[in-house]
């Protein structure tokens, strides 16, 4: 289990406007805060609902406060899409149980591979190298015999209540198409690919991309394991404690995914 690194305060969600600030209710006074989400948020924003907002004591930050989870009435929403590559990143370096098959056969991570003019998430490989990813995967193949590993994290807030399923993505995503077109080349090239699907609430009893919201993307998902990518549907489950009237702890592991739809049209 991990516990995040920030002191959270609990308000009153108002509204979200401009993409990326949200309106909230703190000890009966209004604040905004900054929304590091860039997706539609639709089916996680009510008004009323409890949020978590943390501080900062950064004197150039135009916005103090930083929206991070709204309560759906069912379960926690983890809404900052930032925090996902660092849990993601913890649970890697501390050998979850749910991702050692994944990682125990590397020895280093990198983040944000810069992979021709795009940057993943991760690079997993086991030759320390400081040139390009092609050397790298060069030295993989003519020393090492194994391939590196490139990832990338998805953060999952959508939920489908007709069909009981969390999907993704929430808005139509030129940038995850982009990237998928990237990965599928790559895994041409052979190296392994992987995406890993953050199920950042609690509803939901499988997961499926959203092909009513953005087919071009569902599509290609389905090209991409075709291929051989790997996807991995991971949920977060949450554990909020009070350590004091206004301020509280969030304590986050990881759940398997059961079910995985990729053929629903």
């Amino acid at each position: 289990m991990m516990e995040i690194e920030k002191v959270f305060l609990k308000g009153k969600f108002i509204k979200r406007y401009k993409r990326f600030f949200v309106e909230f209710l703190f000890h009966q006074n209004i604040y905004t805060a900054h929304c590091p989400n860039t997706g539609s948020m639709e089916t996680c924003l009510k008004e009323g609902a409890d949020i978590l907002f943390s501080s900062s004591s950064n004197p150039k930050r135009k916005l103090l406060y930083t929206f991070e989870m709204i309560d759906s009435g069912k379960s926690w929403i983890l809404v900052n899409t930032l925090m996902v590559n660092k849990i993601i990143e913890h649970f890697f370096i501390h050998k979850h149980h749910l991702l050692k098959d994944f990682i125990n056969r590397y020895q280093y991570l990198k983040r944000e591979p810069k992979i021709e003019n795009h940057k993943l998430d991760f690079l997993l490989y086991n030759q320390l190298n400081k040139n390009s990813i092609d050397e790298i995967n060069q030295k993989f193949f003519d020393i090492e015999n194994q391939k590196p590993l490139l990832i990338e994290v998805k953060n999952v807030t959508y939920y489908n209540e007709r069909l009981d399923c969390l999907q993704f993505p929430d808005a139509k995503t030129q940038r995850g198409y982009e990237h998928l077109q990237l990965l599928i080349q790559y895994l041409k090239k052979g190296y392994d690919c992987m995406i890993i699907f953050v199920l950042s609430r609690e509803e939901g009893s499988y997961f499926m991309p959203a092909y009513h919201i953005d087919p071009q993307f569902s599509k290609i998902l389905k090209e991409f394991y075709k291929n051989g990518g790997k996807i991995l549907p991971l949920r977060l489950s949450f554990r909020v404690e009070n350590l004091n009237e206004n301020q509280h702890k969030v304590l986050i592991d990881l759940k398997k995914v059961e079910t995985l739809i990729l053929d629903f049209y």
